[in-house]
């Protein structure tokens, strides 16, 4: 009985497997026909290709592929005729078709029984793939275009694997293909979008010795490199990158940043010193090298090389106001030390030296100006703390003027070709990363069609979830007196506080003077806590730090009521945001 029943099984076991061989010979046999129903092939096939007793067939994966070169040839055709056709379809097959015949090839390359090779569908299966391989490029651009990354990856990562696959050994596509190098770019770059950086590292490479866009695959291996956290692979990326394309800042900038961020100055100068040996007038590596020296504090060695960048390229708007910085902290440090007693015999003489540096520090902040007048960071705020420090009023009023209502627009003129900029390269939402320029948002958003997340929007959510109706500004004095920031508060139910006019000054003059040249001092924290405390008193349940600088003097620990530190608010919402999409 129990033969019977073992035959039995066999039998049907043995059926199973028939019916499907059958199934995968019909799906060829429809596919095939003249009118073919490929709807019903690929049902078929699909069944097959997920079935235990065909999945492992190579002739199964074999007819995979051949439904999906059948579905091209049609779609060619209509093309041909001038008949409606799928572009998309066009694409997609061929992708399909080569992945079938990649796994065709692995399981027909598995020795037999006897411990034979009998592979009869590579021949004909690598002629169909490289006959449909420029439509994978064709592909990839058509997803790339639409924004899908993963889409247009999966289109460029699959052009490159031909060429390392077996199949294609005898073509040796690595070293004939000239389009490869561009294709593994694009590759990379799709991947690098989606910070997927192990295919960034698999096909970054096959990019890197291309002489138009090597550079930038190289950039993306250091990127992804040191966002998986291998420090010294990425160091060894950068100094690999330095020596493949010296002329291309990003790695030895990158390189520099490293070695001062971990206080190996020793290390960074010799690097710097041995580019220099290389190539002596090289405004970059001697704009570095007195940048060196500037975060070591050394500042005269830091003004040697900036005036010998500048003898080199006297636009090097850069270096100009690295000068003029380098004579405002000077400043800085030298007043912390002066008398600020208007009796003492030495006030005087103190406060001589103190314009002196002031004055070395306005014509390079005045070139920079001219050389760059678009780019603001290099030479705003610099020279508002010279021109206030020289008491020269005219000058002070005028520069004042460019964050005041009569220079809005201009500014808002160039945020928003920045984020018109942003929303072209594939930005979902935009962030102004500042309280201040928010009195332009609505001009930026005039401008593009993706939306801006409103940082006094996101401080609001926090302050009704601490349910807090009270509260207490700090910000610029724009932010502090002007209605842009303030009435989107106002409109959610929530009272606004802010300080008298003197400490609006007083915050405004710290903003500006001290934190945003990275000065941080106690006396100014002392200020700070000193207006929180009078807003206290005033009824405020909390305090809102309406500039994205303040965070770097006061935190929570300082003040005795709940801090909302925007800076940190914003970032927060814009990452829920992204990773809700």
């Amino acid at each position: 009985m129990k033969r019977v029943l073992f035959s039995m099984v066999l039998l049907l076991a043995t059926g199973f497997t028939f019916a499907q061989e059958k199934s995968v010979k019909e799906a060829k046999s429809i596919a095939n026909d003249v009118k073919p129903d490929f709807a019903q092939a690929e049902k078929l096939i699909n069944e097959a290709l997920n079935n235990a007793e065909t999945k492992d067939n190579a002739e199964t994966w074999d007819v995979a592929g051949f439904i999906q070169k059948r579905i091209n040839e049609k779609e060619m055709e209509n093309a041909y005729l001038r008949k409606p056709y799928d572009t998309l379809k066009v694409y997609n097959s061929a992708l399909n078709m080569c992945k079938y015949y990649f796994k065709c090839d692995e399981l027909a390359q598995i020795p037999n029984e006897k411990g034979k090779i009998k592979n009869k569908f590579r021949r004909s299966n690598s002629a169909a793939i490289l006959a449909a391989r420029p439509n994978l490029i064709n592909g990839g651009i058509q997803f790339f275009n639409l924004d899908k990354n993963k889409e247009a990856l999966d289109f460029f990562a699959t052009y490159v694997d031909i060429a390392i696959n077996p199949m294609f050994e005898k073509e040796n596509l690595l070293q004939t293909d000239t389009v490869l190098p561009q294709i593994a770019y694009y590759a990379s770059l799709a991947a690098a979008k989606m910070e997927d950086y192990p295919s960034v590292l698999k096909y970054a490479p096959y990019a890197k010795e291309d002489k138009e866009v090597g550079k930038y695959a190289m950039e993306f291996i250091s990127t992804a490199l040191k966002a998986q956290g291998d420090t010294v692979k990425w160091i060894a990326s950068l100094k690999d990158g330095i020596q493949k394309y010296p002329e291309h800042s990003f790695f030895f900038g990158h390189l520099i940043d490293y070695y001062s961020n971990n206080n190996k100055f020793d290390e960074a100068m010799q690097f710097a010193d041995d580019m220099l040996a290389k190539d002596p007038n090289n405004t970059f590596y001697l704009y570095v090298k007195g940048y060196l020296y500037h975060n070591m504090k050394d500042y005269e060695k830091a003004i040697e090389f900036y005036n010998k960048t500048i003898e080199v390229d006297p636009n090097y708007a850069e270096a100009y106001s690295n000068l003029g910085l380098i004579y405002c902290l000077q400043a800085q440090d030298f007043s912390e030390k002066a008398t600020t007693d208007v009796n003492n015999p030495k006030y005087k003489e103190d406060q001589a030296t103190l314009k002196v540096f002031y004055e070395k520090a306005r014509p390079n902040y005045e070139k920079a100006r001219e050389l760059k007048p678009e780019q603001k960071d290099l030479w705003l705020n610099g020279l508002y703390r010279v021109y206030y420090n020289l008491q020269m009023g005219p000058e002070f009023d005028e520069i004042e003027k460019c964050q005041s209502e009569n220079r809005w627009e201009e500014s808002g003129e160039i945020l928003g070709k920045a984020a018109q900029a942003l929303e072209t390269a594939g930005a979902d939402f935009i962030l102004i990363c500042t309280n201040t320029m928010h009195k332009v948002a609505p001009q930026i958003a005039s401008m593009i069609k993706v939306p801006i997340i409103h940082i006094a929007d996101a401080t609001a959510d926090e302050l009704d979830k601490a349910r807090i109706k009270r509260v207490g500004l700090l910000g610029t004095k724009y932010t502090m007196t002007q209605d842009f920031y303030k009435k989107r508060l106002v409109d959610r139910g929530i009272d606004v506080l802010i300080p008298k006019e003197s400490e609006i000054e007083t915050v405004n003059s710290i903003i500006f003077n001290e934190l945003c040249v990275g000065t941080i001092t106690e006396e100014s924290r002392k200020k700070f806590q000193d207006i929180i405390e009078k807003l206290k008193e005033k009824g405020a349940d909390g305090v809102i730090l309406g500039c994205t600088e303040i965070g770097l003097l006061i935190s929570q620990s300082d003040v005795s009521i709940p801090v909302f530190d925007t800076t940190v608010i914003h970032a927060k919402r814009a990452a829920k945001i992204a990773m809700e999409d």
